[in-house]
């Protein structure tokens, strides 16, 4: 999740999609898991509404 933040702050034209398959691909994760894992990390934050993981 960080790497996708930190390419993203390397990049701002760069998309949460296509930050997730870039990282995904490097670090061989599913980029359909971390892209959950994404979302939930902002939910966590308070950057998107939804269930936080303490709340779940």
């Amino acid at each position: 999740m960080r790497l996708v933040q930190e390419a993203r702050k390397e990049d701002p034209e760069l998309s949460v999609n296509q930050a997730v398959i870039r990282m995904g691909q490097r670090v061989g994760v599913n980029p359909d898991t971390l892209r959950g894992w994404v979302k939930q990390a902002q939910i966590d934050a308070g950057e998107r509404p939804g269930t936080t993981t303490d709340d779940a």
